[in-house]
């Protein structure tokens, strides 16, 4: 059996995604060979622990945010604009010397739309969510 504080760590899923600075990102695209997925040309950016001037950590959105998402593209993004803030659990942002706070951290990044798709499109691309035939999340 398992302590519930221990379990909730052990059971919710969360994903590190590690960042660059705007410059640097661009740079790394512009580097980035074009690949092609069925016909839909894209580029693939990786980046090393080593490479990365921060990172942050993300949680699965919960059960009840879950439900409302859907087919409207628009409306799932902006669903995760909502979410994104307590879906933050964890970064390596200081302000004026101390751990920057969660809600400041995800107003800078939501600040930035290339960042934040960026963000998005790996977090929920690491989601273990089984997916049905219209490409809902069955969760």
């Amino acid at each position: 059996m398992s302590e519930l504080q221990g379990a909730r760590a052990d059971y919710i899923f969360t994903t590190k995604i590690l960042l660059l600075s705007g410059e640097e990102l661009r740079k790394k695209y512009d580097e980035s060979e074009i690949k092609t997925d069925d016909g839909v040309e894209y580029k693939d950016i990786e980046i090393t622990d080593e490479e990365a001037r921060d990172w942050i950590i993300l949680k699965e959105p919960d059960s009840f945010d879950l439900k409302n998402f859907g087919d409207d593209g628009k409306q799932n993004l902006e669903l995760l604009q909502k979410v994104f803030p307590k879906c933050l659990i964890d970064h390596s942002f200081t302000d004026s010397g101390t751990k920057a706070k969660n809600a400041s951290v995800s107003a800078m990044l939501l600040d930035s739309g290339t960042q934040f798709s960026r963000i998005i499109e790996l977090w929920m691309d690491s989601l273990p969510l089984k997916k049905t035939n219209s490409g809902k999340s069955d969760s």
